[in-house]
């Protein structure tokens, strides 16, 4: 069967990461963890009675952070959807679900009542019984296939678990912040504005401190996909922070001589992959 999986993590800062996004890249990680083989369906769980107007403002937004996720994580993994018979429908629909999980037993949700079946349905959850007998009774869920879901009777070998990445302690954001703009004052890299070293009058949209914070607030993505990946976050990490604080939004209105805006876009690249060194044609703009 397919696996499922429920529940936007949360691990922000300042910004939310994308609804849904998460969620995939957690249960990727997790489906790999479990060797369930490629192409296997997910099934998101959306286990309540959400309303028409739900579906279109949370669920909908919710899976197509999934749809993203999913892809990050390196599409290994179908998405299906676990809800009531219209939000099934409708987030199929949307091209944002391959397979339904209907909750058929929740009778009276309103989204199950007067709702045709989702024309993707693959599992019907339609009563609860009991198997067993005495201490050993348990209850149940009954559920028919349409033959849809194909399932899966093997598994691919789990990768080791030894040495990965874990998730940021968000009790030491403010140091991390800190020391980030100590290293990066060091090499020539103010809190704001262009490096030391970008010829006259270069311009940067974002500060050290909110590149920082903002490569925080995705910190669960980037644990699961350097777990993904077998590779340590710290190199996806210090790429997004380097790029982000690069961010270059000079304008030839910026420029006292327009024509040699392509000039300075060049002198910018070679100042980046030259360690921190202009080239000396690009000392004299000004004039």
């Amino acid at each position: 069967m397919g696996r499922g999986c429920g529940g936007e993590a949360s691990n922000t800062r300042r910004r939310p990461t994308p609804p849904g996004t998460s969620d995939a890249v957690a249960a990727t990680e997790a489906a790999i963890g479990h060797g369930f083989k490629k192409g296997t369906r997910i099934y998101f769980a959306i286990d309540y009675d959400n309303t028409d107007e739900e579906i279109t403002s949370r669920l909908i937004p919710h899976f197509e952070g999934i749809k993203e996720g999913m892809a990050q994580a390196g599409g290994r993994y179908q998405v299906g959807i676990y809800a009531t018979r219209n939000a099934c429908s409708r987030v199929s629909d949307a091209g944002l679900a391959t397979a339904s999980f209907v909750s058929n037993m929740s009778a009276g949700y309103s989204g199950n009542l007067g709702f045709p079946m989702p024309s993707n349905w693959a599992i019907d959850q339609i009563k609860t019984i009991y198997v067993g007998t005495g201490a050993g009774q348990i209850e149940i869920d009954n559920n028919i296939a349409s033959g849809v879901e194909a399932g899966q009777n093997s598994f691919d070998t789990p990768p080791a678990k030894t040495d990965l990445d874990v998730p940021f302690s968000m009790v030491w954001a403010d140091q991390l912040v800190t020391d980030v703009q100590a290293y990066m004052k060091s090499i020539g890299i103010p809190e704001e504005g262009p490096p030391d070293s970008w010829p006259w009058p270069g311009k940067t949209k974002y500060s050290t401190s909110f590149c920082v914070e903002f490569m925080l607030n995705w910190d669960d993505l980037f644990t699961s996909l350097a777990r993904i990946l077998k590779m340590r976050k710290a190199l996806i990490q210090v790429s997004a922070i380097w790029e982000l604080r690069h961010h270059n939004i000079t304008s030839i209105g910026d420029l006292s001589v327009p024509k040699v805006n392509d000039n300075f876009s060049d002198a910018c690249v070679w100042e980046y992959h030259n360690d921190g060194e202009a080239p000396g044609w690009s000392l004299n703009w000004a004039t």
